[in-house]
């Protein structure tokens, strides 16, 4: 075996056996690829400064979520929310789990508070 042909297989190798897991960049634990993904998800917890495209959500249940939205959504950081959506197979936002939102509700907001967001789609 020549040495290129060799070079090529090792990186063959190695590229394959990264293709098994993807990372998250928040320091969640990498995923399967073939994890299933629930149809749903609800993700409740604080808007955080750290959205790089989307805004992020620092979940109650400690990890990272995105919310990707049709329109652009004014979420302001230290606010808690929860989304409703399902998982982006595909997005923008670079980190964490991304929620294509259908719903997302301020529970920071009290009645007499004139900023609170509840958009529903």
């Amino acid at each position: 075996m020549t040495m290129r042909r060799f070079l090529t297989l090792s990186a063959a190798l190695v590229l394959s056996g990264c293709a098994l897991f993807h990372n998250r960049s928040n320091g969640d634990e990498a995923t399967p690829l073939n994890t299933p993904v629930p149809s749903t998800i609800i993700a409740t917890g604080t808007v955080t400064n750290g959205g790089t495209e989307c805004p992020a959500v620092r979940g109650d249940d400690g990890k990272t979520y995105t919310i990707a939205t049709p329109a652009p959504m004014p979420l302001r950081a230290n606010t808690n929310v929860r989304a409703i959506g399902s998982a982006a197979q595909v997005s923008i936002c670079q980190q964490g789990t991304t929620v294509k939102a259908t719903s997302i509700e301020n529970l920071s907001a009290t009645v007499l508070d004139p900023t609170a967001v509840t958009v529903t789609k």
